[in-house]
Parts: C-alpha cells; sequence; structure tokens
C-alpha cells in the first residue's frame, strides 16, 4: 500500500494544480492494483471534495478501466485481466 501513496505524494508534488483524483488516476494508470485495493487507497488519498458521493461508483470503475484491474476466473483461481482486447481506448481516457 506504501507504494500508491509514495507514488500519489510524487506525483502531487510535480502537479500541484491537479486535483486529488487526476494525480489518483495518473499514480494508478496501467499498474495492475486490485479493486478492493483501489478502493481502500481512493477512500484515503482522494478529497471528497473532487467528486459527489453519488458518482463513487463510477470513478471507481473508471479506475479500474486504467488500472486495469485483475479478475479472479472461476476455474483455478487465476488471474485474467478485463479488457484486453481493447487496451488502447483504455491508455487513451487519460
Amino acid at each position: 500500500m506504501k507504494s500508491i501513496e509514495k507514488e500519489f505524494d510524487k506525483t502531487q508534488s510535480k502537479n500541484p494544480n491537479w486535483s486529488s483524483y487526476t494525480v489518483f488516476a495518473s499514480t494508478v494508470r496501467g499498474k495492475k492494483y486490485s479493486e478492493d485495493r483501489l478502493k481502500r487507497m481512493f477512500k484515503k488519498l482522494v478529497s471528497k471534495d473532487d467528486y459527489a458521493n453519488k458518482d463513487k461508483k463510477g470513478l471507481i470503475k473508471n479506475l479500474c478501466a486504467l488500472n486495469i484491474c485483475p479478475k479472479r476466473t472461476e476455474n483455478r483461481g487465476k488471474f485474467a485481466l478485463d479488457n484486453t482486447k481493447d487496451e488502447k481506448t483504455i491508455n487513451g481516457i487519460i
């Protein structure tokens, strides 16, 4: 968990005019963190002033697309990527 916080702090110091959500999105982009970890760190690092509470689920979903959250498959418990066929679209979001 510390790595997300450290990267978040580095990105924030380099871009002081960015909102905490933008910094967080930039920090997790393409890193393949689990959805649970993203949610916990989102709650900890992103200011509640940066989003409306009703939009939180959509923002988390967008972060998972940026992050490419691993998803457990039903067989053998291995991880598979959500959107392997459309990475160019995901990478073009931010």
